[in-house]
């Protein structure tokens, strides 16, 4: 299959599976919240800042086997040839992909459990002396908070699964196991909280159920992507030879980048009474749409991004680099300038509250333009990440956790949810033009000027007027089809804009390309 076609066929299969799976996660939070109330589902959200912050353990290893396999070629790993031994020495048959992946599949199971058995020992502690509720029994948080230990535990090889199959570039069925999942998750809480128990603790014993079967098929899927000789695989650490540098970078970008966006969770989770964190995470999780389109194109362009780096064409690197970085402006910018003007409809839309909409309006939209920019700086990462320059994302890492502690500190303290939202904004701004700074000082230099005026002003630009008209001409009571509809418009608006300036792109890189031609033959 051509490159440019199977990009688009993964990125098709991504948005497929993982949009499933976050819709049908965001249309049940009102259903929980009338089954269990606003606090029950603080607890939810607690859950879903443990979940985050949890992976500053994780070593990238999903990442490092998306790397690896994706530098075969997106091709299926065979055993590698037997070598002849040395005289007196033991015959060896070396399988690396393979054995990398049993190294890291054991390491990973075995974090898992380490994550289970810290969870339930701290659950008392954490009931009683970090969650401030209302009205939940300190007995119960326990219990609950254990179970999500388990659950979190179940979930753990998900990633890692998902890492060595986006890298052998069998996204179609990784997808297929997702939204299998992702449907299995909700349909099944919503009929245990239904027919079996309506108990927060019944809710988190499915979760775990379901987590370790998706994680279990998906195992199953991985291996059955090795011939059956390279199946034979075996735990050797040496198989980390080679890798362990990129895996520890991974590792050092992941914890300080969680660590820093999930710090006003981490804060508030404790700063607010649980019901309040509640609506915070109401907020946080309406924002996240913004980002919905993300992670299915990251997971698509980052194997491919990684072959090109490999077969040494700049040229190449660079076209695909700002395609890409087009298409993600084009499809993030629309829908969080949609969620800033019209916060207040969504929410009431969305929760049926108007208290909670206007409550949480606020929020949404510092969140949402947090997201925005959060999401602008996914394919410069995946450009870090196919060069195996993990120092940048250290560093920046670093310098946003720095920024961040205080400045949250400060918002939630002195101006409570709404005060903490927005300091996060503008972390996530700082981030954004510094990285972008020094990305293009190393990469691809001299693309940082297109990299704003043709990849993301266009989209930015005509999203704003298409929005801004909207404000003026819809009421404050638009329903749900005049929002598609504006949605629709803005969406519309970007990709045109985004079309325009991809064109101009590729005509001036193609400039380039014969004034240098010319002057060599100069």
């Amino acid at each position: 299959m051509p490159p440019v076609t199977r990009v688009k066929r993964n990125i098709a299969a991504n948005l497929a599976g993982r949009g499933w799976a976050i819709l049908l996660s965001f249309a049940l939070i009102p259903v929980y919240i009338r089954y269990l109330g606003v606090e029950a589902y603080g607890l939810i959200g607690f859950y879903l800042t443990l979940t985050a912050v949890a992976t500053v353990v994780d070593p990238g290893f999903g990442t490092t086997l998306t790397r690896e396999f994706a530098r075969l070629g997106g091709g299926t790993p065979e055993p590698a040839p037997a070598t002849v031994p040395a005289p007196g020495t033991p015959a060896t048959t070396p399988r690396r992909p393979a054995d990398l992946l049993r190294t890291l599949e054991v390491l990973t199971l075995a974090i898992a459990v380490a994550i289970a058995l810290t969870v339930a020992a701290l659950s008392p502690a954490i009931a009683r002396g970090w969650l401030r509720a209302d009205t939940l029994d300190p007995e119960l948080l326990a219990q609950a908070i254990a179970l999500m230990g388990v659950a979190l535990a179940a979930q753990w090889p998900t990633p890692f699964y998902s890492g060595g199959l986006a890298g052998l570039q069998h996204q179609v069925t990784l997808n297929a196991i997702l939204a299998i999942g992702a449907t299995l998750r909700g349909i099944g809480s919503l009929l245990v909280l239904a027919f079996v128990a309506n108990d927060i603790r019944a809710f988190f014993a499915w979760q775990a159920v379901a987590f370790a079967l998706q994680s279990m098929l998906m195992g199953a899927m991985l291996w059955r992507r090795f011939p059956g000789e390279a199946r034979i695989a075996r735990m050797r650490l040496d198989s980390l030879r080679g890798v362990a540098r990129f895996t520890l970078g991974v590792w050092a970008i992941t914890m300080l980048g969680t660590t820093a966006a999930q710090a006003d969770k981490l804060m508030l989770s404790t700063l607010l009474p649980l019901v309040q964190f509640g609506y915070y995470m109401l907020a946080a999780a309406i924002a996240s749409v913004a980002t919905l389109l993300v992670g299915p194109i990251f997971s698509a362009v980052m194997p491919r991004m990684t072959e090109l780096v490999a077969g040494g064409n700049p040229k190449e690197v660079t076209g695909f680099y700002h395609g890409a970085s087009q298409l993600l402006a084009a499809v993030t910018l629309p829908i969080a300038l949609t969620l800033i003007v019209f916060a207040p409809e969504a929410l009431r839309l969305w929760t049926g509250d108007a208290a909670i909409a206007a409550a949480a309006a606020p929020i949404v939209q510092a969140l949402a333009a947090a997201a925005a920019l959060n999401a602008l700086v996914n394919t410069p990462y995946a450009l870090q990440l196919a060069h195996g320059w993990t120092r940048l994302g250290v560093g920046m890492g670093v310098f946003n956790l720095a920024l961040a502690i205080p400045s949250l500190w400060w918002g939630a303290t002195h101006h409570g949810a709404v005060g903490a939202a927005v300091a996060y904004a503008l972390v996530c701004l700082a981030n954004l033009a510094i990285g972008m700074t020094l990305l293009h000082a190393r990469y691809l230099r001299g693309e940082a000027l297109n990299w704003l005026l043709r990849d993301t002003l266009p989209p930015a630009l005509a999203s704003a007027l298409v929005v801004g008209l909207a404000r003026l001409l819809l009421p404050a009571d638009a329903g749900p089809l005049a929002m598609a509809g504006c949605l629709a418009l803005t969406l519309a608006a970007a990709l045109a804009a985004s079309a325009v300036a991809a064109r101009s792109t590729r005509e001036y890189l193609l400039g380039i390309a014969s004034g240098l031609a010319a002057r060599r033959n100069a």
